[in-house]
């Protein structure tokens, strides 16, 4: 019994979280979009014409930010290597 609650516990947890987030992307993409400040944003080529290397800036937060949900490995991994 003890563990179906917890497991329920969980559950809403991750969903809350997952909700959280995606209210914080739709309220950044807004934020974005109402004020688009794109003058001191690197092109994305150059004058000749080449692509350039993308530069990954770093997350506003620490990497254990996020624990119990997500570990410093996990962030690392997404945020460094993913992205």
């Amino acid at each position: 019994m003890m563990q179906e609650g917890l497991l329920k516990k969980m559950k809403v947890e991750r969903i809350l979280l997952i909700l959280v987030a995606i209210i914080f992307g739709a309220v950044m993409v807004r934020a974005n979009n109402q004020n688009p400040n794109t003058s001191d944003m690197p092109s994305k080529k150059t004058n000749g014409g080449r692509i350039m290397k993308h530069e990954l800036p770093p997350l506003p937060y620490d990497y254990d930010a996020l624990e119990p949900y997500y570990d410093e490995a996990t962030l690392r991994v997404h945020h460094d290597k993913h992205h």
